[in-house]
Parts: C-alpha cells; structure tokens; sequence
C-alpha cells in the first residue's frame, strides 16, 4: 500500500512544527535538558535559515567573501514577485558568490555546471532564475489572455540521489513559492515531490523533485509506456542535484538512461526545427523509415520502451511518435517555448581526467557554463576550527570521544553536533558511547538521534527536523553527509571514525560553518587511517583545494601501497606547496 502523499504544506509545517504534532519519540530519543552551567560562546552564530543561504551574524573576513556585496537579486534581473520572495525567505537581497555566478546562466538557458562549496547556496543558485523564468512566462501569458496547457508549459524537474534530499529540495522550493505567491497573488508557482510511496502530482506541477527511480517509473503515471516520450518531452529544464552521487556508483546506470531519453528527444526536436512549415504528423510520416538515433556510448543500450511492449508492437520510433502525437488535439501542446536547460550541482566535482564527473560533464555538454565557488574543495580554517586527535585503539577512542562531546558542551540544551560513523554497526557503537558519556555527565535526559540508511525513509525527514528544532547528538553514517541542512546550523562536527576518502571528509565537515558562520570539527584517528588523514590535514592547513593533494581513496591506497607511508606523505606535501597560492595569485 503506497505511503500517504507528503504535501509541500505538511514539509513547510515539519520544519517550524506549526500546525502539526509533535515528531513521534524515535529510536534512542530523548529529550535535552541544560546543563546547570552555561557555556561561554565561542561561535557567533546569527540566524541560519532552512537551506543553507542565509546570512549569519558574523562580521568576520571570512563572512565578507560569502556574499556578493556588488550585485543583488534585482541587479542578476530575477523577477520583482521572485526578489521580493527571496528577502523573505533569506531576509537579505544579497546573493552569495555562487548565486551571483551560476543565475545569469540559467538564466539566459544555457546549461550549467554549479560547483561550490557546502552551505554555499547551491539550491537558491538554480532555484531562484527557474523560478523568474516560470513567473515571467505566465506573467506573459496572462497579459496575452493565453492559456497554454501543462505540456506546452514544461515542467522544471529536480532529480536527488534518495527522498531524503528531495524532501527537502521540495520543502525549499516551496517555501520559496509561498513567499513569491505572498508578494504577488499572480506569481503563483506550484511545487511537489515525487517519491518512492508517494501517489503522483493530482495536477502536473511546474517544479517536480524527484528521485532517479521514481522519475524512471513515471511511465505508470502516463498509463500506456508510449507516453513516457510525452512526458520526456515535457521537461523544460532538468537539474542534477549531488551530480557526482547521480552521475557514479550505483546510480549512474539510472541517470544515463534517463539522459539518453533527453538526448534523443533532443535530436528528434532539433530535427523538427529544421522542418519548417510543417506539422508534427507530416514530420513524423516523411521519417518513418529513418532508423532511431543510436545510444551514445556501448553503456546507454537501454530502450525508450519496455521489452515486452517492443515485442507487440513492430514499428519505428517515428511511428511510435506519431501515435501519441495523434492521440493529442493539439500537436502543438508537445511544443514548449525555449532550449531544454541543463543544470548539474554539487559540492564535490571531481576533475581528474575524461573518467572524472568533471570530464564527463566536459564531453557531453562542451558549450556549458561553469559557476564555481571560491572554495570549491577546500575548508575554510578561518570558519571552522579543527582538532585531530590520534588515538591508540578503539577503547581510547571512545575515551577521546566522551571527553570531547562532555568539554564541548554537546548536552547542553539547544546545542546540535553530529558524529559520524562509517557503518550501520559501528553508529549503534557510537550511540551507546555517547549515551554513556551523557549519563557521566549528568545529562540523562539528553536527545540523541541514530540515522543510518536502515532508518525508514518516513522517519528520517522527521528526524533531521526535530534535530533542528530541538538540538542534541545526532549519530550518523556519511548517509546524512550530503546535502542536509538543520534548521539553526550544527556547531560541532565529529568525526568517531575518520573519512574514508577525501570526498566524504568534506561532506562530512561541510555540515557545519553554512552559510557564512563558523563551528568546529573534531577528528578521532586511529593508527590505520593516519596516512589519509595526515594528508588531509596538510591540505587544510596549507589552504589549498584538496583534491590537489589526491583524487579518490582507490588511488590513494596504490599510491601508499607502490611507495609507502613517508615517501607517499613527502610527494603529498610536494604537491601542497607547489598548489599554495603565491602573493600574485591571491590579489
């Protein structure tokens, strides 16, 4: 039996608890007290709003280079209804860096590749012109008196690596839409999240975020897989948040499929333009006997329609095409105004030669824009003040861990830290160290939350929610590393067991000091991840990208294996002074 609908009401309401029940007490939940002795401040942590872009009340040189100071949401040409949703919803009018870099991109429909930092604003970055373009669109409509259907319209669809991130993608973008739709009554622009559980959009939606399989599956939304084209065809612009979680591993085989669907109604589209003067039927009659476009690669064989429909149904691609196109009054609604638009984001893209995400992205799509952060890869140590604590065994890490939750205050009412572990088995160990450091000290009552890939899906939205709300220790896996923001930000990252590559470190630490503010992050080290993390260390603090210093963990390994420890460690640091910005590169 499919889940009840989450709708965008329900997602904004979880996020203040307004409206709604309290969260259900979860696994290992328990409510946070104070402690009797408050804890001197050693952040200045302003208002971070839900979504990572907001300003934070830190007046440091680090806070300055977040926002671009020069340019505002009206200068980038965002639509008035859209700026005026904006200062709500961020109350500033100042983009950041990355906003200021990849809108007038979007914008102008070209695709675009948005690689910046964690908390950089990556979501409001594409959010913010999709949302000028659909206002100005039915802005331009209801001046003309037309009524153009869903299909012509086209939907704007936001694919996430799991329901998760789409929750709350979804919940961003609409509370985006409720704060324009305030401003302008006429500026209305609906949103909705299409996941595993969840009954299809009752009405097509402008925005649509999605998930892989679920956008595979949509076919059963449409009934007959023939129109699974009709919808392909619907989709005016697709973004690809997390590019380099959808574009490797075991989701790249799903995406792929899902681009070369894109890429043959692309040509099928362009070849359309170049007919003319004539209707969808007479281009699809004159090219019956033209082959399909074949995949682009040996990886993309999938097909446009299931097996089992091919085997009863014997006709070309073109013929198949005009079916559909029959079956509508009105050829014409297949028609969308405008290029389709390509948007990749992502906080980790990796640019080490044509196997790379990056030189994916390059081969496919030469002519995209790229809108990269000044951090991109790197931690800023003037925002996050880090501790590395080399450890003997597991016991003195659990010692390590428990002296470091109980001197940083963890259990002290309000106060939100997350604390990684690198299993599903090892966080249940975590978990019961940290309740045996909050029983230590005195904090009996205090809330910890364990979140690994067996939470269930419906608790886990939940969950991130009420760890905003209402502070405590979060445990958790690297699934909770990418691209979930907390209400009023996480002051102290931990690290129980290190990263076990250099991507997942930076996810990991990049749960803290959003936005512009600062916070702190601890990593316990035993003997056998020391190599990795003293060569991550050596990047941090020599400033530099570190994926300058190596690529991923496989390569690392051989590297350390072919040269060993000391000489490996010697080319590393090699590489970071030779990356160290000179005095003329940084004026």
């Amino acid at each position: 039996m499919a889940g009840p609908r989450v709708s965008f009401s329900w997602c904004m309401a979880a996020r203040s608890f307004s409206g709604v029940a309290r969260v259900p007490v979860l696994k290992h939940h328990r409510r946070s007290v104070a402690r009797n002795s408050p804890r001197g401040g050693h952040w200045e942590l302003g208002r971070i709003r839900w979504g990572g872009v907001a300003h934070a009340s830190s007046s440091s040189s680090a806070h300055a280079d977040f926002h671009d100071a020069s340019k505002t949401f009206t200068s980038l040409n965002i639509h008035p209804a859209v700026t005026c949703g904006l200062k709500v919803l961020l109350e500033t009018d100042k983009p950041t860096v990355i906003q200021a870099s990849a809108i007038p991109d979007i914008l102008s429909n070209s695709h675009t590749v948005i690689a910046a930092e964690t908390g950089s604003g990556k979501t409001v970055a594409y959010m913010a012109p999709i949302f000028s373009q659909i206002v100005n669109q039915k802005r331009d409509d209801q001046a003309s008196g037309r009524k153009p259907k869903w299909h012509e319209r086209g939907v704007v669809v936001v694919i996430c690596p799991n329901a998760t991130l789409a929750r709350q993608v979804a919940a961003v973008a609409a509370e985006l839409a409720k704060a324009v739709g305030a401003s302008d009554e006429g500026a209305k622009v609906n949103v909705d999240c299409f996941v595993a559980g969840v009954p299809p959009p009752t009405s097509p939606p402008d925005v649509m975020v999605t998930t892989p399989a679920t956008l595979l599956g949509v076919s059963d939304w449409f009934g007959k897989q023939k129109n699974r084209q009709r919808f392909v065809r619907t989709m005016r612009v697709v973004v690809f948040d997390e590019a380099d979680v959808l574009l490797s591993g075991g989701l790249q085989e799903d995406i792929l499929t899902l681009l070369e669907w894109l890429r043959i109604d692309d040509k099928w589209k362009r070849q359309d333009e170049r007919e003319e003067g004539k209707d969808r039927e007479q281009d699809a009659a004159s090219s019956s006997s033209s082959p399909s476009p074949p995949p682009s690669s040996p990886t993309d064989t999938y097909r446009l329609y299931d097996d089992d429909e091919e085997e009863d149904d014997d006709s070309s691609p073109a013929q198949q095409e005009q079916e559909v196109v029959s079956a509508d009054d009105d050829v014409q609604s297949l028609k969308w105004r405008g290029p389709r638009t390509y948007v990749f984001a992502g906080a980790t893209i990796p640019d080490r030669g044509k196997g790379s995400v990056a030189g994916m992205l390059r081969q496919r799509y030469p002519d995209a824009k790229w809108a990269r952060g000044p951090r991109l890869h790197n931690i800023l140590s003037e925002r996050v003040n880090q501790r590395w604590i080399n450890v003997a065994d597991n016991d003195a890490a659990e010692t390590a861990l428990k002296d470091v939750l109980t001197s940083d205050g963890a259990f002290e009412a309000g106060r939100r830290t997350m604390v990684f572990a690198k299993t599903v088995k090892a966080a249940e160990r975590v978990a019961d160290c940290v309740r045996a450091a909050a029983v230590e000290a005195n904090a009996h009552d205090a809330e910890i939350f364990v979140y690994t890939k067996n939470t269930h899906v419906s608790e886990r939205f939940e969950m991130i929610q009420a760890f905003g709300e209402r502070g405590g220790i979060f445990v958790c896996t690297d699934s909770a590393s990418r691209g979930i923001d907390v209400k009023g930000g996480v002051q102290h990252v931990v690290q129980a067991d290190f990263a076990q590559d250099a991507v997942s470190y930076l996810h990991r630490v990049g749960r803290t000091a959003r936005a512009g503010a600062s916070g702190s992050a601890t990593s316990i080290v035993r003997p056998a991840e020391k190599v990795l993390a003293d060569t991550l260390r050596a990047a941090v603090e020599s400033g530099v990208a570190i994926e300058d210093s190596f690529s991923r963990n496989r390569q690392f390994a051989k590297k350390r294996k072919k040269y060993g420890d000391d000489h490996h460690m010697n080319l590393v640091r090699e590489r970071v002074n030779e990356s160290k910005p000179t005095a003329s590169s940084s004026t």
